[in-house]
C-alpha cells in the first residue's frame, strides 16, 4: 500500500513539475516576445531621434522663406463658394470644411517647392510657433513666387479668416523633407 501511495505521489509530483515547466515556458516565450517588441520600439526610437538631430542641424542652415497665409475666400483666392473649382488645390486636394491643423497644406512656388513634397517649417519668430511643423506642398498661388509660402488656414466660406488677417506676413525656415 505505501509503495502503490509512493508512486501516486511521484506521478503527481511529476505531472505537477511538468505542468510549472510548461508555464514557464510560455512565460520566457512571453518574456522574449515583449522583450523584443521593447528592443524594437528603443531602435525606433533611436532612429526617430537621429532623424530630429539631423533635422534641427538643417534647420540650422535652411533657408528664409516669407510666410504668409490663405483662407477659401474670394479675396484669397479668386473663387466664390458657388464656383466649380471652390475649395480644391492645384493638385486636386479638397480644402472644404478644413483647417490648417486637419490638412497642412501650403502653396508654393513649384520651381523652388515640388508639388507633393513635404516640408518642414520652422518659424522664426516665437508667436508663431503653433505653426511649427511638417506641411504638405499642394496649392500654387499668383502671387507665390520664389521664397514664398502661404500656409491654408481656413474654410470660412464667403468670409475672410479672421485668423488669416491676424497671421499677416512673417518669416520661416524651411527644410524639403520628402
Amino acid at each position: 500500500m505505501g509503495n502503490l501511495y509512493q508512486r501516486k505521489i511521484l506521478h503527481f509530483t511529476t505531472f505537477f513539475l511538468f505542468f510549472i515547466l510548461i508555464i514557464n515556458i510560455i512565460i520566457i516565450k512571453n518574456y522574449k516576445q515583449q522583450l523584443t517588441e521593447t528592443t524594437f520600439q528603443l531602435q525606433e526610437l533611436l532612429r526617430i531621434h537621429n532623424e530630429l538631430s539631423v533635422l534641427k542641424n538643417q534647420i540650422e542652415n535652411a533657408p528664409i522663406f516669407e510666410i504668409t497665409a490663405y483662407d477659401l475666400s474670394v479675396q484669397s483666392t479668386g473663387k466664390s463658394i458657388m464656383s466649380r473649382g471652390y475649395g480644391i488645390t492645384r493638385s486636386g486636394y479638397n480644402l472644404r470644411g478644413q483647417n490648417w491643423q486637419t490638412t497642412r497644406v501650403i502653396a508654393v512656388d513649384p520651381n523652388i517647392i515640388p508639388l507633393g513634397s513635404v516640408v518642414y517649417i520652422k518659424f522664426i519668430d516665437k508667436q508663431y510657433k503653433k505653426y511649427d511643423g511638417l506641411y504638405m506642398a499642394l496649392d500654387t498661388g499668383s502671387r507665390i513666387k520664389g521664397n514664398k509660402i502661404d500656409i491654408f488656414i481656413e474654410d470660412c466660406g464667403n468670409k475672410t479668416s479672421k485668423e488669416a488677417i491676424i497671421f499677416g506676413k512673417t518669416k520661416a525656415k524651411v527644410i524639403l523633407v520628402k
